[in-house]
């Protein structure tokens, strides 16, 4: 210590005691008295603590704590139409899933890696992960003459050709998250197909109308014996009227006809003419033609001063020669039966207006007459009857094969009795008054069978 800092702390006694004992203390410091020993408790302090240095986690292994799959989920769906006619264009699709993501927990494990650290305990760590399922859609299709399938969520136009049902399947699959598996979600529905079976009159006779083809169809229908003809389709899928596809139609296309729905039309069974009622489908269709027709047969009588005569008329309206044969066509009008003068006595039927004697000009003119309503079965009967007399006319008779019997004849096959019997023999003057009786002609028909 300098003399010069002696000189000043001896003017400052608490000075110098300070400096004295601050030597001192260095002294011992450097000399090495008050260092301690390693791994030897010193007196008055504690024992010494070892691994007192901060642990090193080390990354042991990684593993999946939970896990939990994504879901898709389907809605309804749609088909369009719902229902469709045979022939037009379908489809379906399906509005874009909902997808659900899933769970994955990610559980890290440690170790401790520094033997001299306090606390040797390292934690796990967690991690939370939620992927969502990447999916693929696919489809089928499958019914009515369809069997296709194809990428995405909607079919492309589809052309049924049956009726009934086409399946549709929307199907979405994906690889697992938790696995190695893959999974799938589906949902169906049906595209109905429907289609013309049939079209019927509630009441008629059918008849060929030569066309050959099995979709249109032509009744008789006899005047009078029905109020109204009531004519229904039927389709493939029983609908109801209300419930029909929209390209369903069902129209009068000729006459008239009264729409009741869409399935069902009436005809006035009290107007002759001719109906025409069609009803489409997408490709299926049909047609029928109901005629109601009047049919007659007249009988004639000529009560001249001499002999006189007797025919028959037979009639119908309207037209109905597309369903009768050559000959018969030829048989409708006026006919009647003449002795032919001969020397063999042989009789003829004689077409068309009924010429008084071998006069070209003098015809008969009725004194009595009357007319009856016939089927159309019974018509044809009768032209077929007039027909085999034209062709092979037997033998005229004055009392029983005259022109009488054999109107009385036409009567039968017409399915009408005339209730006359002349005394000695049938005679053209007896027929009159027997008709004139029957006065007045009918004003509307009754039905026969």
């Amino acid at each position: 210590m300098s003399k010069k800092v002696l000189n000043y702390a001896g003017r400052r006694p608490m000075l110098l005691a300070f400096l004295v004992m601050a030597t001192f203390t260095l002294g011992l410091l450097f000399s090495g008295w008050l260092t301690p020993i390693p791994g030897k408790a010193q007196p008055n302090q504690p024992n010494p603590q070892l691994n007192n240095e901060a642990t090193d986690c080390v990354k042991a292994s990684i593993s999946t704590n939970s896990c939990s799959e994504g879901t898709v989920t389907f809605a309804g769906v749609i088909a369009n139409p719902p229902v469709a006619c045979i022939g037009s264009s379908v489809g379906a699709s399906v509005n874009p899933p909902t997808i659900t993501p899933g769970q994955v927990i990610i559980d890290t494990s440690y170790t401790n890696a520094n033997p001299n650290a306090t606390n040797t305990t390292c934690d796990d760590t967690f991690t939370t992960n939620n992927p969502p399922p990447i999916p693929t859609y696919t489809w089928t299709a499958s019914g009515c003459g369809i069997g296709t399938n194809g990428m995405g969520l909607s079919t492309p136009a589809l052309t049924p050709t049956n009726c009934g049902t086409v399946t549709v399947i929307f199907t979405a699959k994906w690889h697992d998250t938790c696995d190695t598996n893959t999974s799938s979600a589906s949902v169906s529905g049906n595209i109905n197909v429907d289609a013309v079976t049939s079209l019927t009159p509630s009441a008629g006779q059918w008849v060929d109308d030569g066309d050959g083809d099995p979709n249109t169809d032509t009744y008789l229908v006899q005047y009078g014996c029905y109020d109204t003809i009531t004519v229904t389709a039927g389709d493939c899928l029983g609908l109801g009227p209300d419930s029909l596809p929209s390209c369903w139609s069902m129209t009068c296309v000729d006459g008239i006809a009264t729409k009741i729905d869409n399935k069902t039309y009436s005809v006035d069974g009290h107007t002759v003419g001719t109906t025409v009622v069609n009803v489409t489908c997408g490709i299926s269709h049909k047609s029928v033609t109901i005629i109601v027709y009047k049919a007659k047969f007249e009988a004639d009588s000529a009560n001249n001063p001499s002999w006189g005569h007797a025919w028959w008329v037979l009639s119908v309206e309207p037209n109905l020669d597309d369903f009768l044969t050559l000959r018969d066509k030829k048989s409708q009008g006026v006919g009647g039966y003449y002795n032919t003068g001969d020397t063999q006595n042989d009789g003829m039927e004689w077409p068309g207006p009924q010429p008084v004697g071998g006069s070209t000009t003098v015809f008969y003119n009725a004194t009595g007459l009357y007319w009856w309503c016939i089927s159309f079965a019974k018509y044809v009967g009768a032209l077929t009857y007039v027909n085999e007399l034209f062709r092979d006319s037997g033998i005229f008779q004055d009392c029983w094969n005259n022109c009488v019997s054999q109107t009385k004849q036409v009567a039968s096959a017409s399915g009408v009795t005339l209730n006359y019997s002349g005394i000695p023999c049938d005679n053209p003057s007896g027929l009159s008054d027997y008709l004139n009786e029957l006065l007045p002609n009918p004003s509307s028909c009754t039905c026969q069978q």
